[in-house]
């Protein structure tokens, strides 16, 4: 508790400071010490749409000092950096909760005890919480590592049935290294369909849920397809993410060049484009349109280091993905809840009760759990 409570009065000081400078426009002397706070997030309408969140801030003068009062490049990045600091400042206090908040181990509950499997060709299920050692046609399956299953093909492999890993509601991410040596890490509730030895012109996979590639450069092509997305690529690394329940599907560059070709549930009609590293595809299902952003890929592939990251994010879209990762049903009281937004970034381990406690914290909205359901309501 003095930890936090030390936490909170450095962030309270350097808040002080920026609101100053906000209407001195005094930067230089505005240094925050902790290097979370150093770090430039965002593009200039997110800044906006940051700081209108916060009753706290006069959003006329802020947005206007930051994008008309300044002149130089240089203090037009100081601006930048410490305005958006201080709308980070204003969620402090949840920021440090769910850092030192018990440090106690997580306890394991029913949420929790669900594992990766295989399917094999022939139908087989393998679950990959156990010791696999097994030769098919040649392909070597192992999981000598924890949470990793890799495919070995000897030069004597010919066949190439299709396996299919599947990660469950609720279950930990898991690793799959196909016989090229691409590492594919598969986020919860998600299903990659592979041949367990690619052979012939294309190098093909199929998608439903969330994954990060980091795929083997060859001059064969690496596609993986979804319902509504396809990603081309030769070598490269980046995310895609293609749950079937979200209304935008993306995929996030990280390295490398993709193509990426879209497609609606009812027609043939396509949309296609190339992404460079640090740009994003998102594909509004709906609507049927096409969109290319520059993002943070650090935030895009939180999950992959086991932590539960939204910047901005509505409540509706966050109990989403709660809902995957705990296999949990969700259920609000009215729709205005949905819209409620908020920024969080929490291990996974910590559980989502502690989860809902930062939102509840945050927003003041109301939880009660019921066996595997959640009632949200005001």
């Amino acid at each position: 508790m003095m930890q936090i409570k030390k936490e909170i009065e450095e962030a309270n000081k350097i808040l002080k400071e920026i609101a100053e400078a906000l209407d001195t426009e005094d930067w230089e002397h505005v240094v925050p010490h902790d290097d979370y706070l150093k770090k430039e997030i965002g593009t200039p309408q997110q800044l906006y749409d940051n700081i209108k969140l916060h009753e706290s801030f006069n959003v006329k003068n802020a947005l206007g000092k930051f994008t008309q009062r300044t002149q130089s490049p240089r203090k037009i990045k100081t601006i930048y950096k410490y305005v958006t600091a201080a709308c980070i400042l204003l969620s402090s206090l949840i920021y440090f909760t769910f850092h030192y908040w018990g440090e106690e181990k997580p306890q394991l509950t029913s949420h929790s005890l669900q594992h990766a499997y295989l399917v094999l060709d022939n139908g087989q299920h393998i679950n990959l919480n156990q010791k696999v050692n097994l030769d098919k046609g040649g392909v070597k399956i192992t999981n000598s590592e924890s949470s990793k299953i890799i495919y070995t093909a000897n030069p004597n492999a010919e066949t190439a049935p299709p396996n299919k890993l599947i990660v469950p509601l609720g279950a930990e991410k898991y690793i799959l290294q196909l016989s090229d040596g691409t590492i594919v890490k598969m986020n919860v509730g998600s299903e990659l369909t592979f041949p367990s030895v690619f052979t012939g012109d294309h190098r093909i996979v199929e998608l439903s849920g969330e994954a990060y590639f980091d795929v083997t450069h060859s001059t064969i092509p690496f596609i993986v397809r979804s319902k509504n997305m396809d990603v081309k690529v030769l070598g490269t690394t980046f995310n895609m993410m293609v749950y079937p329940e979200e209304p935008v599907i993306n995929t996030t560059l990280i390295s490398g060049k993709v193509i990426v070709t879209c497609h609606s549930d009812k027609d043939s009609i396509t949309q296609t484009a190339v992404l460079t590293p640090g740009m994003q595809a998102n594909y509004q299902k709906e609507v049927q349109r096409l969109e290319i952003n520059p993002v943070d890929c650090e935030y895009h592939t939180a999950w992959t280091k086991g932590e539960l990251s939204f910047e901005n994010a509505s409540i509706e879209e966050i109990m989403r993905i709660i809902s995957r990762n705990y296999n949990l049903k969700i259920v609000f009281d009215s729709e205005e809840l949905k819209a409620i937004k908020c920024f969080i970034s929490i291990r996974k381990e910590k559980g989502f009760e502690e989860i809902l406690k930062v939102i509840n914290m945050a927003t003041g909205v109301q939880f009660r759990t019921e066996n595997d359901v959640i009632h949200i309501y005001k």
